[in-house]
């Protein structure tokens, strides 16, 4: 199952790797002789249209729209190359914003898939183990669907990123400055980036269909029942207690986020702590897992609490796969091609565009902070979803 969760990681880390490598040939076999750099093509757009979007640049190889602040973000490879392949880029970042402010309806879908995507998965992990410890069936059920629904959204995901492909192809299209040999490129650069959301969705569809044999392997019958030392029973005591502290830090984020962010940062044991206790759940996990019950209350509180931190324990039996993804990330470095071609023209506008660059690291470090001191509410009902352990803390001392 979880060998099987991993594909879509391995697929678009090897479309990633298809991307970078047709945009890398693409860039050597075409010359930067556009007249302007994409990064000054994308300013003179937005002056052009005047919708109430911004635009920066800065060093952290990062491209993307950021709808909270109607900020277009661009990398420094990309804003200081006059080349048609990065010029797709910037169009399609303006792509991202047009359709935002054409249609809000397609950046809350993309946004709610986002999220239901992430918590489908979670919940499906969570509920994969209550199937196989305490053989529930109808966490298994459960399961698949919560796996077929984090598949199926990602449709808006999709439809997203096509229709900022397609605004980019057409904005192009009607530039003076592109030619056939340009648009051929253009089509090319988008249509291989596309695929790196495209073969996740596929992944997730193959994931679906092999779960008749993961159901099947699970079987009928649970893990051996086993009871607590005194050993454990301390252990579980003191990891309570923790995660009591746990409790009230994750409410004071989410009611008093501005005291939380003003005072953690200051004090190095809070740093500690903090640690400590975004690691607890995973503690209490693997200690009162331990104490099978035949309890059915039980197990679906046990299974609730895996699923509040599913993501934790993803990554956690992912841990075999770190050497074969490891000899892979060599493979992929070596598909990834020549990289960018730093052409005479790139380094000098790069170094003309200095103070462009640290005024965009300044602007995201602002916002950063922001976003630390008020963070949106989604973050804040994700925070309190987080607790999700304390029924099965409950139940754990009821019983």
């Amino acid at each position: 199952m979880f060998a099987l969760l991993y594909v879509p990681q391995l697929a678009q880390a090897l479309a990633i790797a298809f991307w970078k490598r047709t945009r890398s040939r693409l860039d050597h076999q075409i010359p930067d002789e556009l007249p302007m750099t994409a990064g000054e093509w994308l300013a003179a757009r937005l002056a052009q249209l005047g919708h109430p979007f911004g635009a920066i640049v800065s060093d952290q190889r990062r491209n993307a729209y950021l709808p909270d602040d109607r900020l277009i973000q661009l990398s420094d490879e990309v804003h200081f190359k006059a080349d048609p392949v990065y010029w797709a880029t910037a169009a399609h970042e303006l792509g991202h914003a047009r359709l935002r402010a054409r249609l809000p309806i397609i950046g809350t879908l993309r946004t709610a898939a986002s999220w239901a995507s992430f918590a489908g998965v979670a919940a499906g992990v969570g509920l994969t183990f209550g199937r196989v410890l305490y053989a529930l069936p109808r966490a298994g059920e459960l399961a698949f669907g919560c796996f077929a629904i984090a598949a199926s959204v990602r449709i808006f995901v999709l439809l997203d990123e096509a229709l900022a492909s397609i605004l980019a192809y057409r904005e192009l299209r009607a530039s003076d400055a592109i030619d056939f040999v340009h648009l051929r490129a253009i089509r090319r650069a988008l249509a291989a980036a596309f695929a790196t959301y495209l073969v996740t969705f596929v992944a997730y569809a193959l994931l679906l269909r092999c779960w008749p044999l993961i159901d099947t392997l699970a079987g009928a019958h649970g893990a051996p029942a086993r009871g607590l030392t005194r050993l454990g029973w301390t252990v579980a005591a003191l990891v309570s207690l923790v995660c009591v502290g746990k409790i009230i830090v994750q409410l004071m984020r989410m009611f008093a986020p501005r005291e939380v962010a003003g005072e953690l940062p200051l004090r190095w044991w809070w740093i500690v702590l903090g640690g400590a206790v975004r690691g607890s759940p995973i503690l209490v996990l693997l200690w009162l897992t331990w104490d099978h019950r035949a309890d059915v209350a039980y197990a679906w509180c046990a299974t609730l609490a895996f699923c509040a931190s599913g993501r934790v324990w993803l990554r956690l039996v992912h841990l075999p796969f770190l050497i074969p993804h490891s000899v892979l990330a060599v493979f992929v470095q070596k598909l990834e091609g020549p990289g960018l071609d730093r052409t005479s023209r790139y380094l000098r506008a790069r170094q003309q565009g200095a103070d462009l660059v640290r005024a965009g690291n300044q602007r995201l470090e602002r916002i950063a902070v922001r976003k630390h001191v008020h963070p949106p509410w989604m973050d804040r009902l994700t925070a309190l979803a987080m607790l999700g352990y304390v029924p099965l803390l409950v139940a754990f001392w009821l019983a």
